[in-house]
């Protein structure tokens, strides 16, 4: 069995690195384009296996890697991986890049095994290895148009990337001193133990993998991104590889070993503030990958106080793990397919039928986003409610009218996202029935995925959400959060001009820079100033010099006549002495 778990995870993530090694020949754009389908489809085989993989060594890989699949591990597979095969097929279907294939699918297949090899790892350097091929291969997704705007989105998620890389080596490096070992299980435990480095490489965990996880104030770099990059990469993006983050946090930080007051708290308030700014900022943009940017950021904030709940009451780990993965699954599912929809309805269907589809394909998952019944989010949103019950008081008072208020916000987001997508003119969009089908297949597995997922779990809360109480308060934020949506399309139409786009993407990034730039201009005319006092210091210290130099060559002027009339003035001297000795007698 080892041997067996040994080769079907390494080929879930190898398969997809040995294509973009291919890719650096540049030999054909056909078969660059023909493979990309089949490289997810391991990663699928084997989240989807009724069997169980433990975990085992390879000692060629790495530092000895240990790899296994346990059942975070499974869930977060069968989630990237459905994400993964349906970008891809989009990016074949698309034909992105033309010539230049091979660079994009390059970056696409490495960010793929990447995401793949961190969700299989079972020790530290696998799963830090994986994680930095997958975000240096984000760059090359994002900047891939190679425009203004793409590439300054690249250089700000290039930067944040380069300090969770950092960040991470340096609580890892403190982890493993603390630890005296690379294994995840071994440096949870050692991170457990109060103590200054402890606490210091917990700190730098958290941020280094809060910056994937888009984790207020660390988010700037998805709204940017997002936008720049095509349709199958920010699905990708948001859907799969952002969910790195999260599982960093879970595999790395001590959750439900001790009480963490500190980590719990902090948390808690960058969960709230990203899971209501993030739906405040994103109802007033007017693109919708950029909505859908801020809807992540939103839904992430949920899993962060998911996170930190689980800090300030240990107890409650296993209940809040168990909706996490719940919660990782539906979003995963519902993202990818709004992302995806941005393709699907640029060229507004002609038949009837094909217009039922599409409205079915655009509404569903943005309903399962806000909670709708008999969805993935009635479920996840369930799981929310009823984990501060079981904390007899000692969870934040503010965690249930958090979630009542984000389903109405999020209702109003969604139906934000839809007016702004939603097909009014035909422009021609290269996408294959097969494409088509695929996406439709993904928007809908909010409703029928939680009856195939293999997790028993999963099924039982699904079969709880369709009793009449659950079903009511799923519903009943989704009706205030339609009529309030309704309110601003009669009256404002949705949003006035004067609102639209008031706050540019990346919000937080525009006061950095304008302060930076700011900066930049203050030290700039310092500079000049410090410049324009030494030149005059300098100047009047030469002027200085320059006389001193004078004087001293007069002197030496002097001197030089002195020497040659030496003795003409001895022989004067002794005449004028003897005459005036002469005169005296």
């Amino acid at each position: 069995m080892g041997v067996w778990t040994e080769y079907a995870l390494l080929s879930a993530a190898l398969l997809p690195l040995v294509a973009a090694m291919g890719c650096l020949f540049r030999s054909d754009a056909r078969w660059v384009l023909a493979v990309a389908p089949f490289c997810a489809v391991p990663a699928l085989v084997v989240a989807l296996l009724p069997v169980g993989l433990e975990q085992v060594g390879v000692p060629w890989l790495f530092m000895g890697a240990q790899i296994g699949l346990d059942r975070t591990g499974r869930l977060f597979l069968l989630a990237a991986a459905s994400v993964w095969l349906a970008a891809a097929i989009f990016a074949q279907s698309q034909g992105i890049g033309g010539q230049r294939a091979h660079r994009f699918f390059g970056c696409f297949y490495a960010a793929m095994a990447g995401n793949f090899l961190l969700i299989v790892a079972a020790d530290a350097v696998t799963f830090l290895t994986g994680f930095a091929l997958m975000s240096y291969a984000g760059y090359g997704l994002v900047v891939h148009r190679f425009d203004d705007e793409a590439i300054r989105a690249a250089k700000v998620y290039l930067i944040l990337v380069v300090l969770a890389e950092v960040l991470l080596f340096a609580g890892a490096v403190l982890a493993w001193g603390i630890a005296g070992g690379w294994e995840l299980s071994v440096l949870q435990d050692a991170l457990s133990t109060a103590g200054p480095a402890a606490t210091v490489a917990i700190a730098f965990l958290l941020c280094g993998f809060g910056i994937k996880a888009a984790m207020v104030p660390l988010h700037v770099w998805l709204p940017l991104a997002h936008p720049a990059a095509p349709v199958p990469a920010s699905a990708v993006l948001s859907a799969a590889m952002i969910k790195a983050g999260l599982l960093g946090w879970i595999r790395f930080l001590p959750f439900g070993y001790q009480d963490l007051q500190w980590l719990g708290w902090w948390t808690f308030v960058a969960g709230i503030v990203a899971a209501l700014a993030g739906v405040m900022i994103g109802v007033v943009q007017s693109r919708p990958k950029t909505i859908l940017a801020y809807s992540s950021i939103s839904q992430m904030g949920y899993m962060t106080i998911l996170l930190a709940l689980s800090a300030l009451t240990p107890e409650l780990y296993p209940a809040i793990s168990v909706a996490v993965l719940v919660y990782v699954v539906h979003h995963a599912v519902a993202k990818g397919a709004l992302f995806l929809s941005v393709s699907v309805v640029r060229e507004a269907p002609r038949r009837w039928w094909s217009k039922l589809l599409e409205g079915i394909g655009l509404v569903v998952p943005a309903l399962a986003l806000a909670g709708a019944p008999l969805t993935t989010g009635a479920v996840a949103k369930a799981e929310l409610k009823h984990i501060p019950d079981t904390g007899e008081g000692a969870l934040p008072a503010l965690f249930d009218p958090v979630l009542i208020v984000g389903a109405v916000a999020t209702t109003v987001l969604m139906v934000r996202f839809l007016w702004v997508v939603w097909p009014r003119s035909r422009r021609r969009e290269p996408i294959s029935n097969i494409a088509r089908l695929v996406w439709f297949a993904l928007a809908t597995a909010v409703v029928w995925a939680p009856w195939v997922i293999p997790w028993q779990y999963l099924r039982r809360a699904t079969v709880a959400t369709l009793e009449p109480a659950a079903i009511w308060s799923a519903l009943w934020p989704l009706v205030v959060g339609v009529m309030l949506s309704i309110v601003f399309v009669r009256r404002h139409h949705l949003l006035s001009g004067r609102l639209e786009d008031a706050i540019p993407a990346g919000d937080l990034l525009l006061p950095v820079t304008t302060l930076l730039q700011e900066g930049r201009a203050t030290l700039r005319f310092g500079i000049r100033v410090a410049q324009s006092a030494l030149d005059m210091a300098v100047g009047a210290t030469r002027r200085r010099i320059a006389e001193y130099r004078r004087f001293l060559f007069i002197l030496e002027i002097v001197e030089a006549r002195l020497r040659r009339q030496a003795w003409d003035w001895v022989w004067i001297i002794v005449v004028g002495a003897g005459l005036l000795t002469a005169l005296i007698l």
